[in-house]
């Protein structure tokens, strides 16, 4: 029961990461952001799923597969923007990649 709490309060994690972005950062500003050498992501509060990246690749990829993609899209995530998500989760990524301890 540990690994499926894990990845369930991850993957919440992820989504309040996720909304917050969509709330706090413009589709335009997402992209300058993302252009910028240095800081390149938009900040988000990303919790602990931005190091344990074992657990936060797998749900990133389960968010790629089409039918999960269009649900987080349809609930209003991303502004229901495909472009918007794909920008967001780069940025999501980034953020932790730049997170890591050790």
């Amino acid at each position: 029961m540990g690994a499926e709490f894990t990845r369930l309060f991850e993957e919440f994690e992820l989504l309040a990461a996720l909304a917050y972005l969509t709330l706090s950062t413009s589709l335009e500003d997402l992209q300058a952001t993302l252009g910028k050498p240095g800081h390149d992501f938009a900040w988000s509060p990303i919790g602990r799923a931005a190091w344990h990246e074992q657990v936060r690749e797998q749900i990133l990829e389960s968010w790629a597969m089409p039918e999960t993609n269009a649900a987080i899209l349809k609930a209003g995530f991303a502004n229901k923007s495909a472009e918007y998500y794909k920008l967001a989760i780069e940025s999501l990524g980034r953020l932790a990649g730049r997170m890591r301890w050790g």
